[in-house]
């Protein structure tokens, strides 16, 4: 293949461990296009072919680190070949790191998401809530940066960890709206640091700190970040102001009268589904289904509380609901809130 473009054609489709370059190429010379290679395929190991005269050109390449390795011109070819073998080992090695990384990435997700459950399951239920919201604005517009988002919104109630279920109610419902921003967001920030070591989760970590700038300058941030702190601090708000009873329709009233609350895709929240019937049933803990929400504490029969009311049931409490009923006959039944749900 003697064309650039061609070869970028032909790298959309197809992957690619070594690509190895000219420096002297019609329309695109190597250089740039090696650049656009490593901007679009960061991965993919690249190798320049110089004549005597370009070796400057060539090294300055290299020492930026767009190159793996130049060779001069005429090149043996047994030079080439070892030069495309080390070249894939050193691929297929970081290919693996990168696979490592996304598991890892994935693992710390689920152990840090049930921990948050055990150690405080009405702040698990909160960050459900928040993450449903922007689930559902993610894929109402199709943002291309949604997962991001959604871990964020999994991730932004982290820092309130630390504090008892009653505590977090009352900051919830007795503070001003004005009060408990600043109460919360002090926490938030601090969530966001924790999660900043975490691989692939530097951009949520940013977004989550981000929340508590009290000047709301957010300007340093990439764009696609900003928008995501922008949803985050809707979706954070408009939980927190259901749970303290104001009706979806006055709250987003109130966030269009806002700055701070502007924001193009705002207003498909007036079709966001939220529970407006509270039908409440008491039924086997056998025919619990993910999705109900627990309306009275689930005890020991020591009276140790094992899960407390409002708890929203996933896959976790389902887990322990069984567990707790297979060690404890006087756990039988639970006191649930069906998930009917109307469209406002």
């Amino acid at each position: 293949m003697t064309s650039a473009v061609e070869a970028l054609e032909l790298m959309k489709t197809q992957e690619f461990a070594v690509v190895v370059s000219d420096m002297n190429m019609p329309v695109m010379d190597g250089l740039e296009f090696l650049s656009i290679v490593t901007e679009k395929y960061p991965n993919v190991q690249k190798i320049m072919l110089t004549g005597n005269g370009e070796v400057e050109t060539a090294s300055n390449a290299v020492n930026r680190g767009k190159i793996s390795s130049f060779l001069r011109k005429p090149c043996p070819p047994e030079k080439l070949l070892k030069a495309i073998l080390e070249c894939i080992q050193k691929y297929q090695i970081h290919k693996q790191e990168l696979e490592l990384i996304d598991k890892t990435t994935v693992g710390s997700i689920k152990i840090i998401s049930e921990l948050i459950f055990l150690s405080n399951p009405l702040l698990s239920s909160l960050s459900e809530d928040i993450t449903s919201i922007i689930t559902f604005i993610a894929d109402k517009f199709l943002l291309p940066n949604a997962w991001q988002y959604k871990i964020a919104a999994n991730f932004c109630l982290l820092g309130l960890v630390s504090l008892e279920k009653d505590n977090l109610l009352t900051q919830i419902k007795n503070l001003s709206i004005e009060e408990s921003e600043r109460f919360y967001l002090d926490f938030i920030s601090t969530g966001g640091e924790m999660i900043s070591h975490l691989p692939k989760l530097g951009n949520i970590s940013k977004m989550i700190t981000a929340l508590n700038k009290s000047d709301g300058d957010i300007s340093f941030l990439e764009p696609e970040l900003r928008d995501g702190v922008k949803l985050l601090q809707i979706a954070i708000d408009f939980v927190f102001l259901i749970k303290r009873g104001y009706t979806q329709k006055n709250i987003l009233v109130s966030f269009e009268k806002q700055e701070k609350y502007l924001h193009k895709n705002i207003k498909v929240l007036w079709n966001y589904e939220i529970v407006v019937q509270n039908t409440l049933e008491e039924i086997p803990i056998a025919e619990v289904k993910v999705g109900m929400k627990l309306k009275r504490d689930v005890c020991s029969s020591k009276g140790l509380l094992l899960i407390p009311k409002d708890t929203t049931v996933n896959g976790t409490v389902l887990k322990l609901l069984t567990s707790f009923a297979a060690k404890d006959t006087m756990i039988t039944n639970v006191l649930v809130e069906l998930n009917l749900k109307d469209s406002l």
